[in-house]
């Protein structure tokens, strides 16, 4: 069975703006409840996977990596093409959330508090300027934050930052 009809059958796919409003109390989750969420900003996300989510009418997040819009990448021994703004404004205009996660994807919690603080508010003002919409999540590149990098994205403006895994649990908060 594909990933899309896993979905379809087994779980209530919301937003992950909707997700956060459960996990804050303002409504009660259904049981299978998930949301779908990609970070980096991959180009085969507007060619692959945005064609299947518009198909099953599923929300989506995307955490974009700011500095790589419209170019590659380098991963360990390739290269992958990333979104371009255009692309990532039709995905915010086809109903996808679009959301920071650096410019550079360097690991912040390598960075100065300086240098990380920096990385978050230019990723996030960026893509405010680029969709003309308010970002209020950041996701950490390579899943590594600690408490001063939490308490900096509170700072810099973002309502909840992600990292590690993704799995969001009822009385966990994920807020900031």
């Amino acid at each position: 069975m594909k990933a899309d009809e896993v979905l379809k059958k087994n779980y209530e796919v919301k937003s992950l703006s909707e997700i956060l409003d459960f996990v804050e109390g303002k409504d009660d989750p259904p049981k299978n409840v998930v949301a779908v969420t990609f970070d980096d900003g991959y180009q085969d996300i507007y060619t692959n996977a945005y064609p299947i989510l518009k198909k099953h009418d599923f929300p989506a997040t995307v955490f974009i990596t700011t500095g790589y819009c419209g170019r590659e990448m380098p991963l360990t021994n390739i290269k992958l093409k990333m979104l371009s703004w255009d692309e990532v404004r039709k995905l915010a205009e086809g109903g996808i959330e679009i959301r920071a996660h650096t410019v550079t994807h360097r690991a912040l919690t390598e960075l100065s508090l300086k240098e990380a603080r920096e990385e978050m508010f230019r990723s996030k003002d960026e893509v405010e300027k680029r969709i003309g919409r308010r970002v209020l999540y950041f996701a950490y590149p390579k899943g590594k934050a600690n408490r001063e990098l939490l308490n900096l994205a509170k700072e810099v403006g973002f309502k909840a930052a992600f990292w590690g895994e993704g799995m969001i649990k009822v009385g966990t908060i994920p807020t900031l």
